[in-house]
């Protein structure tokens, strides 16, 4: 007697099991978060004034890019002389460019500057190092936007925004779009990792 419903209880388990595993299997895709995609994930980001949503690289640029672009057309390193007007610029006038410009003074000694364009990612994102070091003087950057994906974006809300480390958080620069020309230029006060955005 006690065999049986120890099997009775054993296959009611099985039952229930077999139909509570497709319904979790479902569940695993399910989301209450709209923004829970992969894609969402990638380009919507929290900064200090609501959501943003990064620049990305128009989808058949992107293929090229990831065929053919080179380090060097997305990353450069160069010593910038307390003295002396420097510039550092990566890309082309093809693929889009991010150019930072130095006048004399505008650091506080000679650096070697490091500028990572993150285009291959899809991203309008630009590290420069060395991180954290502060200008004497505002930085002119400018970025030649022309490969992204424009589609339903209001180019004249791009701002430029800054990674917070300590915050965990993009936090806003500013900066305006010239949208003829599709330049967007800012003055920065200090190396740190910068992104092209808007708001929703």
């Amino acid at each position: 007697m006690k065999t049986k419903m120890m099997r009775n209880r054993l296959l009611a388990i099985i039952v229930l099991l077999s139909l509570l595993l497709p319904i979790s299997g479902c569940l695993e895709n399910f989301s209450l978060n709209p923004l829970n995609t992969e894609k969402d994930a990638q380009e919507f980001v929290a900064s200090n004034i609501g959501r943003i949503q990064i620049l990305r690289v128009n989808s058949t640029i992107m293929q090229f890019l990831q065929s053919n672009i080179t380090d060097s057309l997305l990353s450069v390193e160069k010593t910038i002389h307390v003295n002396s007007d420097g510039v550092l610029q990566v890309g082309s006038d093809y693929l889009g460019y991010c150019k930072l410009k130095f006048k004399p003074g505008d650091l506080p000694q000679d650096v070697t500057v490091k500028l990572q364009w993150n285009l291959n990612q899809g991203n309008f994102e630009v590290d420069f190092k060395p991180e954290g070091l502060v200008f004497t003087h505002p930085v002119s950057l400018e970025m030649f936007y022309n490969v992204a994906e424009l589609a339903n974006i209001d180019e004249g809300k791009l701002k430029l925004f800054y990674y917070n480390e300590d915050e965990k958080i993009w936090q806003l620069v500013g900066g305006t779009a010239d949208i003829a020309r599709k330049i967007f230029k800012v003055d920065i006060h200090h190396f740190s990792r910068y992104a092209l955005a808007h708001s929703e």
